[in-house]
């Protein structure tokens, strides 16, 4: 190995030392898009490059991290495979890829690998708009292997399912919230859902119905749970149908469910952008962009609202937390804004440029805020003002609409068909 290899590798390992934090899953080690992670780049360009490695196909799901490896997943163009990948997270050599099963395009801009890949310390869980989901040892066994819409019935989103799974003590849950038409009565093949998956076995250990009063699209979601833990267990939210739900994780049962911002009962409301927790409170981008809205849970099992701000929301991209700050990235708009998620306070705001608009969801560690492009053009902003430190763009191979992974001091991209990472030197 040549000798700058070498000491590129050693000063690697000392920096992991330093601030050794993973990426486990689509938001990042706290489910809030944030990592404590220090040392990371202020750019990603050939001046911070560490390694480049193809992929075999399209994905948008954002990289797991974990320990050496980094995970992603990707739809085989030659086998026609939802696939599985392990890089080593130093070199970017591709270490395993373990097949799925047979994939298949579906005929709009939406790809059915953009759920991300999660893992702990003994396994990595992928799952794919088809329903496939499947879990592998990190060396890329193959544990379990199963098929949702072969178990629960056919899924009926508009625009294919696309949500990333919650592992949180040992179960794996998911949730499909999906169109029933008006006049169908929901039955337990047809309607809204939220399973909990044993992460060891693959088996369900609970399935939960979610009905809701939204009419159409609105019924539709493309959001993903979070964890959310109360003083009676484990629990986690979910985002859809017009409505807020906690549940518990032990058998899925609703905790309580806040709905009342579609007033007009809009068949189109359809939602995409997962809530984020920001101490006391629950923050949500409601559908098509229309409201920012903080919810407290009670004492009584009810769940409030704290403050509202129509001025500024996203339709895409959820919002973060990072050093007790809220942020919201618009991507369509093309605006940053920072609130204090207390009181809702806007802090600062400001508008940037960008080639493509921004689709995945904003990172944030190190005092900086990554996001990325469709066309790939890696943005990082100041936290504790409106700066853009710098635009860098990146091989355009197809749209690209993963978050960006900060882990071990890297900063790990998923563009349409290449995964990338850089670091300081």
């Amino acid at each position: 190995m040549p000798t700058r290899s070498l000491i590129l590798i050693a000063l690697l390992i000392a920096a992991s030392d330093l601030a050794a934090a993973d990426w486990p899953q689509w938001r990042g080690p706290f489910a809030n898009g944030a990592t404590d992670d220090q040392g990371l780049p202020d750019r990603c360009d050939d001046s911070t490059r560490l390694w480049q490695a193809p992929l075999p196909g399209i994905g948008a799901g954002t990289p797991a991290v974990w320990g050496g490896r980094v995970f992603v997943t990707a739809i085989d163009r030659e086998t026609a495979m939802f696939t599985a990948l392990a890089f080593d997270r130093l070199s970017g050599t591709e270490l395993w890829r373990g097949e799925v099963a047979i994939a298949f395009h579906p005929q709009h801009r939406d790809d059915l690998a953009a759920a991300s890949p999660v893992c702990d310390g003994e396994r990595v869980y992928v799952a794919f708009g088809s329903g496939d989901l499947a879990a592998f040892t990190h060396d890329g066994r193959l544990v379990w292997r199963r098929n949702l819409q072969k178990d629960h019935g056919k899924f009926t989103n508009q625009w294919v399912h696309g949500s990333t799974p919650l592992l949180h003590h040992g179960v794996l849950v998911v949730q499909v919230l999906q169109t029933t038409p008006d006049t169908v009565a929901p039955t337990p093949k047809t309607g809204s859902y939220v399973l909990g998956i044993d992460a060891v076995s693959g088996k369900d250990r609970w399935k939960q119905p979610r009905p809701v009063n939204a009419r159409g699209e609105s019924q539709d979601a493309y959001t993903s749970p979070i964890p959310y833990d109360q003083g009676d267990g484990p629990g986690f939210l979910v985002l859809g149908g017009d409505c807020l739900t906690a549940h518990a994780l032990a058998d899925g049962s609703e905790r309580w469910r806040h709905a009342g911002w579609n007033e007009r009962a809009a068949k189109d409301w359809r939602m995409i952008t997962t809530p984020v927790v920001a101490g006391r409170h629950i923050v949500a981008c409601t559908a098509r962009g229309k409201r920012l809205r903080a919810i407290t849970p009670q004492a009584d099992g009810a769940a409030v609202v704290a403050w509202d701000h129509a001025d500024l929301s996203s339709d895409v991209a959820s919002p973060l937390v990072y050093r007790e700050q809220l942020y919201v990235l618009n991507g369509d708009e093309r605006e940053l804004a920072c609130f204090d998620p207390v009181t809702g306070t806007l802090r600062w705001r400001g508008a940037y440029d960008s080639a493509g608009v921004v689709r995945g969801s904003p990172s944030a560690g190190d005092g900086k805020l990554f996001a990325i492009s469709e066309s790939g053009e890696v943005l990082v902003f100041a936290s504790e003002a409106f700066r853009l430190i710098s635009r860098s763009a990146l091989v355009s191979d197809g749209p690209t609409r993963a978050s960006i992974a900060l882990a071990h001091g890297q900063v790990f991209v998923r563009t349409g068909e290449h995964l990338h990472a850089f670091a300081e030197r």
